[in-house]
């Protein structure tokens, strides 16, 4: 075989190239989602990109207005559930968790909604 004056430095760059070229490679495919977009899947199974989905919730839906059983269909089985307002865990806070309240007329109806700490 042929030696080459540094041979084992030029085998060890490219090993090191190679890790990173396959490195490279495989974050470029891996799917690194990040649930910016709401849908009622990604609301119900990623508790934890609730609150980056709030903005594009907003935008998507005229939520005032709306009927409490559409909200239940849209957004899954509230964490509480009382005659005039429903609730939603978007995330921790600091001290208490956030959750997306949902006030109701007495026709069942949103009249206003907010994030509080509960």
């Amino acid at each position: 075989m042929f030696k080459f004056k540094g041979s084992k430095f030029v085998i060890a760059i490219f090993i090191l190239l190679s890790f990173c070229i396959i490195g490279l490679l495989i974050m470029l495919g891996y799917n690194n989602e990040n649930y910016t977009t709401f849908s009622t899947e990604n609301w119900i199974k990623h508790h934890d990109s609730r609150k980056d989905m709030l903005d594009d919730l907003y935008s998507k839906y005229k939520l005032v207005g709306m009927p409490k059983d559409n909200i239940i269909n849209l957004l899954g089985k509230p964490e509480y559930n009382y005659d005039l307002s429903i609730g939603y865990f978007v995330r921790k806070g600091y001290i208490d968790p956030v959750f997306l309240d949902f006030e109701l007329d007495k026709t069942g109806s949103v009249i206003s909604y907010s994030e509080n700490h509960n």
